[in-house]
């Protein structure tokens, strides 16, 4: 479709020969693994040395390092209040403990001055 869209609006045939996908939000194609890397990994039990973080896969989303009081809190689901941001209301937030591990992510109130747990990914343990 998007060759024919242009096409049409350039007054010519149009055709596609070839689309590459040079990026996906931060992951660009310098880090892209083939199916043969990947089952090669998986078979070795290697895995770990290609898959990112789930922090790091989000990592354009803002970052908020939680107390210990509120990591327990985002762990049970519960809004943590927030000091000192510029986000926007509505804005998606990492959570991480203070190890860098991804506990939630969580959706700011910008009135409230709260974020709110929307996805809790860590069981704690």
């Amino acid at each position: 479709m998007l060759a024919e869209d242009l096409g049409k609006r350039l007054g010519v045939g149009a055709h596609l020969a070839e689309l590459r996908r040079i990026s996906v939000g931060p992951f660009a194609l310098e880090r892209a693994v083939t199916l043969d890397d990947l089952k090669l990994r998986f078979s070795e039990e290697a895995l770990g040395t290609i898959l990112v973080s789930t922090s790091e896969a989000l990592s354009d989303l803002p970052l908020m390092h939680l107390t210990a009081d509120d990591e327990r809190k985002a762990r049970h689901g519960r809004e943590v209040e927030v000091e000192g941001t510029d986000w926007d209301d509505g804005t998606n937030v990492r959570m991480c403990d203070a190890h860098g591990e991804l506990i939630a992510v969580g959706n700011y109130d910008a009135q409230r001055k709260h974020l709110r747990p929307r996805v809790v990914l860590a069981a704690e343990g």
